[in-house]
């Protein structure tokens, strides 16, 4: 049993017998069939909405402009194929028939087969047209959709009509300065907020916010706020009253499972919609960037957003005749439907003026008179009409002529379909693409899509012709190789895996036109464009970003090292503050036993021994108070140059016998602050250094001075980021520089980094402490010292001493001179604050053999509670600097306020200016330095209180 058709066929024919035959036929065939032979039946099918698939019409020399009527208002209602039945293939009808939109002709009376072959034949090509055109409209749409859905960058298609409206009405209601109101409001953000629209995400922000689907993410928008993202929100609320069309900025959002993202949001404002939509400004298109673990660098990411409509129309047709002169003589219905005019008030009207444009009475009255003359280009053209509304109509004719019965030309027959709706499709679509290729193109991010198989680019936007510097149509089909810098076939397999998607996320090296290399981060995904997979990709700068962190690392490594010099330098001074107090003790006991022995005592020599090794323990101490920046400095302003050339002979005598001294000092040099002992100390060590790096062999030992204008940059680039005080560094300015450069060995790393630690020597034999001795001469002096050193290539050290902002030359302490040999006797209390047992003994012993009466406290409390008990008999108070429960200075402060006359010499094993720092202007009557022994004890109390001799 044959299957029932579901093609139904529309049968218009004068001919009522022939009609009932092709109906026969048909419907033995399984078509349906309706069959009308007058206006008021095809009015009535139309109301009934009869399924038609196909119309055929019968064309004869005496009905022909009543059945094209009949046809015209059929093809109105319906969009399907035309066939024409003829009696006589030989009529000049049927060659007009030849130039209607039509699907072909059958001989009335014609065989069954030539009749189901033409209607299957019609229905055939008309589905292939349909689905051409259908195809055609939706393959732009579906590609650039698909570059939307896929990009692996979280996209957002926003609708910011609400939010712009509710901005309109704060603007009506006064407010001016936004940034100001939303400053006083700040829960109008989270109002504002509340307006946004989403109308569609993408998949990559499906998975970034870990959604179940595109529904729920948009449904719970709210749960991806957090207060920074109000924030940001805040910020393109601004943007949005500015009418500014692009905004970016860092912030933060949340997944809907509470993990928080650092995110770049970047917003592109202002699409042209389609017509019917809100105008400039309602919509935007939002990617969001996680750049959690990629943030300094980071470079901002806008993609497009697609506004495509598919319109769909019918086939309709007009079918009007028009005399020689254009006058209009026949007007079928569907012509009123769509003009809007009678035909009973257009009959006798010339076409031309009242339905053509005024930009087109030149060139279609042209064409009618070609297709007068029968003219093949007129046969079949497309203008637009006016319609008595004022509107414009896009039309597709067919024409051909008309003949009277004479043969002569008698008008013209033109039938036409209205395309308008096709051709707003036509350019929407256009605009569409040309928008999709505008967003792309003018994205500030760098994009291009590449061919896995071949390497060449296929598209690149005008961000990657920038960076890149070549202009998009080089790029265009330019090997990836020829900007990877990776071997062919690296990039053949990273391009491999790409494609199968095993990676998305590399970091290459690119070189750009100009030969330059950069870093790069490239985020990639595939795509299916015309049957064909492509790999798209966005490329992100990371050049500045990756230096930054390589110069942090370099500064922490400086930092580190500094910091390790520093605690060395703090644990030195301590060190040699204890030692000053134990020597204090072995120095004035030796002392005082020497006093007491007889000259020819076989003791003497013993004691004379300790005494020596003390004060060569003593210079050890010195030397670690000098690396801890701590030493004891006789300050005053120096020529550097003139203390280079007092030193030259010793110099000379001091460097290997193969070595030659070179000098090279400026002269004029502008003065410095130091003191001249430690500075030739600084000299010394550092010739001595260049000598044995020399060795036995010949070389250069190149020693000179000049003066620098140093900036931060090269101040900071010395051994360590020497600090004033707290986070001062050294300033910008002049600095009198040392340099000495040796021909020798040179350091390798590891030798450097530990030349300024205490106790490391390369030398056989030596303590260690020459250069770290000179590391605390020059941090007390407030200068910094650079390196420069390759093996084997020698050893250049320069030193640089800040230049002195006082002109006046100081000059050395000279109040501490040797006691006379005149015997000592004083009188009086003398009370000693001081921590250490051993010192306290000691110096109680030295003052009571100069005959004053001695109390000793142990801190600053004891010491002030004895003052208090003896305060009328005390007439000078020795205190330590440094104690447990009350320092020196605290304790000085409080015997002040007991008594502002007190007489306080302050003891301690620093440098007198580091330990009378805090006392300048409050009344110090004196320094000692320790160790001391009984002569500088009596100069100080001597010139203090006076002599009584014995």
């Amino acid at each position: 049993m044959q299957k029932k058709s579901t093609q139904s066929i529309l049968i218009i024919e004068a001919a009522t017998r022939s009609a009932q035959a092709e109906t026969k036929t048909l419907q033995k065939h399984n078509y349906g069939v309706t069959s009308v032979s007058k206006i008021a039946e095809i009015k009535s099918l139309l109301k009934a909405d009869v399924a038609i698939d196909l119309i055929l019409v019968e064309i004869n020399d005496q009905d022909n402009v009543r059945i094209f009527g009949m046809a015209g208002t059929a093809l109105a209602r319906y969009d399907v194929p035309l066939l024409i039945i003829s009696a006589d293939l030989a009529l000049e009808a049927l060659l007009e028939i030849e130039d209607l939109d039509c699907y072909g002709y059958i001989p009335k009376g014609c065989a069954e087969s030539q009749l189901l072959a033409s209607v299957k034949a019609a229905l055939r090509l008309h589905r292939s047209r349909k689905l051409e055109l259908e195809t055609k409209q939706s393959l732009s749409e579906r590609n650039f959709r698909q570059l939307f859905e896929e990009s692996p960058i979280s996209l957002w298609e926003e609708d910011f009509g609400p939010i712009i409206d509710h901005l309109e009405q704060l603007k009506k209601s006064g407010v001016t300065d936004f940034r100001k109101y939303l400053d006083e409001h700040p829960d109008e953000v989270r109002t504002i907020g509340q307006k946004l629209v989403v109308l569609d995400v993408n998949k990559a922000s499906v998975k970034m916010f870990k959604a179940t689907s595109k529904a729920d993410l948009i449904q719970n928008l709210h749960k991806t706020f957090t207060e920074r993202t109000y924030q940001v929100l805040k910020e393109e609320i601004i943007v949005l009253t500015k009418d500014l069309r692009e905004y970016s900025s860092e912030g933060e959002v949340q997944t809907l499972t509470g993990e928080k993202l650092e995110v770049l949001i970047s917003i592109t404002l202002g699409l042209e919609d389609l017509p019917g939509k809100r105008t400039v400004g309602s919509h935007g298109m939002v990617s969001i960037k996680d750049i959690s673990k990629s943030k300094r660098v980071e470079s901002e990411l806008k993609v497009a957003k697609e506004y495509l409509e598919n319109l769909l129309t019918t086939a309709n047709t007009l079918i009007i005749t028009l005399d020689v002169n254009a006058n209009i003589t026949s007007f079928n219905d569907y012509a009123e439907q769509l003009t809007g005019y009678q035909r009973a008030a257009v009959i006798g009207e010339n076409w031309f003026d009242l339905f053509i444009p005024e930009d087109e009475q030149e060139s279609i009255p042209q064409v009618f008179m070609d297709a007068l003359k029968n003219l093949p280009s007129a046969s079949e053209h497309e203008n637009p009409i006016l319609t008595k509304a004022g509107g414009l109509r896009l039309i597709h004719w067919n024409n051909s002529i008309l003949c009277n019965s004479g043969g002569d030309i008698a008008g013209l027959l033109s039938v036409g379909i209205d395309i308008t709706a096709k051709h707003l499709a036509t350019v929407a679509l256009k605009e569409s693409e040309a928008r999709y290729r505008a967003f792309f193109q003018k994205n500030q991010a760098i994009i291009m899509m590449l061919d896995p198989e071949s390497g060449h680019i296929i598209f690149a936007n005008q961000a990657a012709g920038k960076f890149y510097g070549y202009s998009i149509e080089h790029l265009v089909g330019m090997h990836i190789s020829k900007i990877n810098v990776l071997p062919v076939a690296e990039i053949k397999d990273r391009m491999a895996r790409a494609k199968a998607n095993d990676q998305n996320y590399f970091i290459f090296k690119h070189r750009l036109a100009s030969g330059e290399l950069r870093d790069v981060e490239i985020y990639q995904s595939t795509l299916v464009l015309e049957g064909r997979m492509v790999l798209s990709i966005i490329v992100h700068d990371i050049t500045e970003r990756l230096e930054a962190e390589e110069a942090r690392k370099s500064l922490e490594r400086q930092m580190q090292h500094a910091q390790k010099l520093e605690s060395l330098g703090v644990l030195a001074g301590g060190i040699a503050h204890d030692f000053n107090n134990l020597l204090m003790s072995i120095l004035g006991n030796a002392d005082l036993a020497l006093t007491e022995l007889a000259p020819m005592s076989p003791a003497r020599n013993n004691i004379l021994e300790i005494e020596k090794a003390s004060r060569r323990a003593a210079d050890l101490a010195k030397q670690m108070l000098a690396y801890s920046g701590k030493g004891r400095f006789v300050v005053e302003t120096l020529d550097l140059g003139a203390l280079l050339r007092e030193m030259s002979h010793i110099l000379e005598v001091s460097t290997a016998k193969k070595a030659i001294l070179k000098y090279n000092i400026a002269q004029n040099l502008p003065g410095i602050e130091g003191d001249a002992t430690q500075i030739r100390q600084v000299i010394m060590n550092l010739i001595t250094n260049a000598s044995d790096a020399i060795g036995d062999q010949n070389g250069m030992i190149s020693l000179s001075a000049g003066v620098l204008d140093c900036d931060r940059i090269y101040l900071d680039g010395g051994i360590e980021a020497l600090r004033i005080s707290g986070d001062k560094l050294l300033p910008e300015g002049q600095y009198v520089y040392l340099e000495v450069s040796d021909t020798g060995c040179g350091m390798d790393q590891d030798t450097l980094s530990k030349i300024f630690d205490p106790f490391f020597t390369t030398k056989f034999t030596g303590r260690g402490l020459g250069m770290a001795a000179v590391l605390g001469i020059v941090r007390g002096h407030l200068g910094t010292i650079k390196i420069y050193t390759e093996v084997d290539q020698g050893t250049t050290f320069k030193v640089l001493f800040p230049v002195s902002m006082d002109a006046a030359t100081m000059h050395p302490n000279k109040g501490a001179g040797h006691a006379t040999d005149q015997p000592f006797k004083g009188s009086g209390t003398i009370l000693i604050i001081d921590d250490e047992e051993s010192v306290r003994v000691v110096g109680k012993l030295m003052l009571e053999k100069y005959g004053y009466q001695v109390y000793a406290a142990e801190n600053g409390l004891k010491g002030l509670e004895l003052y208090q008990e003896h305060a009328g008999d005390v007439v000078c108070v020795l205190l330590d600097l440094t104690m447990p429960i009350m320092d020196g200075h605290e304790t000085f402060r409080e015997l002040h306020k007991l008594d502002e006359a007190v007489k306080v010499i302050l003891c301690s094993g620093y440098n007198e200016q580091d330990a009378t720092q805090k006392f300048v202007g409050q009344g110090l009557a004196g320094f000692l330095k320790k160790p001391y022994t009984l002569k500088e004890l009596q100069n100080k109390l001597q010139k203090l209180l006076g002599n009584s001799s014995v």
